[in-house]
């Protein structure tokens, strides 16, 4: 009698648990497709927002505002135009701090 209730409980926590995965990966095999498209345009429209910008000091505070958001994006993004900017100024050793930064992220 002991058996025949253990094994019903663990056949139905079997079941819980193949649920519970078939559920976890149906939701991840469909938002990431979405997710990425929309993650794509962010990035293209950020980017040509931050190319327009010709300041440094400009770049550095929306820096800070990407920083403060944990905004990664938005973070490699104004590295690599504070490091265009500061190469075009022929301060080559912190355009390539810059742009390390921005890979590292």
């Amino acid at each position: 009698m002991i058996n025949q209730v253990t094994t019903h409980a663990l056949m139905t926590i079997q079941k819980f648990v193949i649920l519970i995965v078939g559920i976890t990966l149906l939701c991840c095999c469909t938002s990431p497709g979405k997710q990425k498209e929309g993650e794509v345009a962010y990035q293209k429209e950020l980017s040509t927002e931050l190319h327009k910008i010709r300041n440094v000091d400009s770049l550095q505070m929306l820096l800070q505002q990407f920083i403060e958001k944990n905004d990664n994006v938005g973070k490699m993004l104004c590295y690599k135009q504070i490091g265009s900017r500061q190469r075009e100024s022929s301060r080559f050793s912190d355009a390539i701090n810059s742009h390390q930064q921005g890979l590292d992220i």
